[in-house]
């Protein structure tokens, strides 16, 4: 699971989305499919990263794709959306990618003020999202 963990859930959801634009490229159509994204809707998205034009791939990407490929927001929406789309269909082991700020920087050129960094995300998550399960 990608996503990105903060007390600002728009913050978070900022990080998680541009993180995951990046994978758009390398996903086929059946994998955007099976998480609700059409692939026509990414299409521009992904000329513009094959064209090496980040900035407007970004700008292509809307929250909605970020939403669908990852986990942006607070504890409590972590909690909630593993309560509500993971265990249901038996999962109960998670691998979780935590939205870097260094690497969202580095990749998209851009800084996301208020995304804690890698360490605090971890720790966020250990304190408030595992505990609850």
């Amino acid at each position: 699971m990608l996503g990105a963990i903060a007390e600002d859930a728009d913050v978070a959801r900022e990080a998680a989305r541009v993180v995951a634009s990046f994978y758009l490229s390398s996903m086929p159509p059946e994998l955007l499919l099976r998480h609700g994204v059409e692939p026509a809707d990414v299409a521009p998205a992904i000329a513009a990263f094959n064209a090496g034009d980040v900035g407007r791939a970004l700008a292509l990407t809307p929250s909605a794709i970020g939403d669908a490929l990852s986990v942006g927001g607070t504890a409590e929406d972590w909690i909630e959306k593993i309560k509500r789309d993971f265990q249901p269909a038996g999962f109960d082991h998670l691998l979780v990618t935590f939205a870097d700020p260094f690497l969202v920087e580095s990749w998209a050129g851009i800084r996301i003020d208020g995304l804690p960094s890698l360490d605090d995300q971890i720790r966020l998550f250990h304190s408030r999202v595992m505990s609850a399960f």
